[in-house]
Order: C-alpha cells, then structure tokens, then sequence
C-alpha cells in the first residue's frame, strides 16, 4: 500500500497543470488582485467564498452587485443587499451578507501569504459562513498563483493551511490507510477546524513528504480529479482499492481535458 500511495500522489502531480492553467488561472488577474481591494472583494465572493454544496448562485450575484453599487453614505448594507436578492438570506452562512466584507482588505492577506505568513493570512478572513475549508481553499490557491510553496515547503506548520478538506477529499483518503506521524503544531479547536479533517490534512502532507511531491499540487488534482472526473464515491472507492494507476489514468483519459469548469 505504501508504494501504491507514492505512485498514485506523483500521478496526481502530473494531472495538477489542469486545474491550474483551465481553473485558475482564468478565474483571477493575480496582480490585479494584489492590489485593487474591491477587485479581489468580488473575486473571492465570486469563486472562493460559497464553494459549499447548496449555496444559491442569487447570494454571489447578489453580493456583488451590493458591493458595486453601495456607497457608505449611513445606509443599511443589508438592506442594500436586499434589493438585489428577496428570498431567505441565511445570515450565518452568507458571507457576501456581511458587512464585514467592504473592510477585508486582501491585497494585504496576498502580501501575508507572498512572506509565508500563512496563519496571520488565515486568521485576517473573518466572515459569516467562512471557516477553515474556504479559508485553505482559498490560500492554497493564493499560494499557487503567487508561487509561494518554495518558501514554505517541508513546513507543516505553514502547509496545513494549504490543504482545504470537503466531502470529495474525504471520499479519496478514507480508504488510504496512513499511521499519522505528522504534527502541525495547531489542534483542530485553534483553527477552527474539525479534527477528522485536520487529520486528513496532515495526512496529505505526510505522504506528500514520503512521495516528495508538492502537497499545493496534490490537493487541486485531488479535488479535480474526484470532483470532475470521477464524480461518484462508490466509484472512487473502488479505484483507491484497485491500487492499479493504469485504471486512474484511463479515468482521467475519458473525459480529461473536457472537463475544466
């Protein structure tokens, strides 16, 4: 099983430039959003913040239209939001619905993650509905675009905050079988995390490290590949067992390049 772990991360490595280059990189200006607040603002809310399952396209739309037409004039923001969206608004999960978001500023959480200071970065997004899975979701990918993982490898300390865990991250590693040696130094209750999910994230980085792969890389082709090109965990599970790359790769060679968005 050890071995078949190394392949099959390094084989998750060469599918990675698919999410990176059909995914993100036409979803954001990276030196835009490094340095026009209200640019970034919508670009979070837009790709980043309500990637949950169940979250009404209307609360994104609606958000952005808020912040683009809202002048802090002593008017209700809430209200304003209002206008553009009717029905039930879920204030505790709906991060476009506070009004926090108008003073994140995140071309400086982009200058946190560019000194590797990923915690500080963490801890600056601070929004309802916004915990630790968006949060890593959208530093791992910050990171990526802004190619900080040299400055921070080997350092799970720092790598923890890269490896965001959702219910497909959890279908791939659950019949991985991995005696936890890692430590990050946080306790889940710190960051806000679950500790299953913690778990599964140390564990990533663990055979990330045995591998000697990029643990930003493995965790976007996870994803993708789970998501988009497996997108069944019965299926899934049944690969994992197979422990035959062979059978990954013609997976991934049926719909491949296809599917991107």
């Amino acid at each position: 099983m050890k071995a078949f772990n190394k392949e099959l991360f390094k084989w998750l490595v060469e599918i990675s430039d698919i999410y990176y280059n059909s995914i993100l990189i036409p979803r954001v200006d990276i030196k835009r959003f490094s340095k026009d607040p209200d640019y970034a603002r919508k670009k979070f809310l837009l790709y980043w913040a309500y990637e949950r399952p169940n979250a009404p396209l209307a609360y994104k739309v609606a958000a952005i239209k808020t912040i683009e037409s809202y002048s802090d004039n002593n008017s209700d923001y809430q209200e304003h939001y209002k206008q553009f969206y009717s029905e039930k608004k879920n204030p505790s999960r709906n991060p476009g619905y506070d009004k926090r978001i108008l003073s994140i500023e995140f071309p400086n959480i982009t200058k946190q993650i560019e000194t590797g200071n990923l915690f500080t970065a963490y801890n600056m997004i601070n929004l309802c509905g916004i915990g630790h899975k968006i949060k890593t979701f959208f530093i791992r990918d910050m990171v990526s675009l802004l190619y900080v993982e040299n400055k921070i490898i080997n350092n799970p300390e720092k790598l923890i905050f890269t490896q965001p865990v959702d219910v497909w991250i959890q279908y791939f590693m659950n019949p991985i079988k991995v005696k936890l040696e890692l430590n990050c130094g946080f306790s889940a209750y710190s960051i806000g995390a679950e500790k299953k999910n913690l778990e599964i994230g140390l564990k990533i980085l663990q055979l990330c490290n045995e591998a000697n792969v990029s643990p930003v890389k493995v965790s976007q082709a996870m994803w993708f590949f789970c998501s988009r090109i497996v997108a069944d965990p019965n299926r899934l599970e049944w690969l994992i067992k197979s422990q035959d790359i062979s059978l990954f790769q013609k997976e991934y060679d049926l719909v491949g390049e296809y599917i991107v968005n």
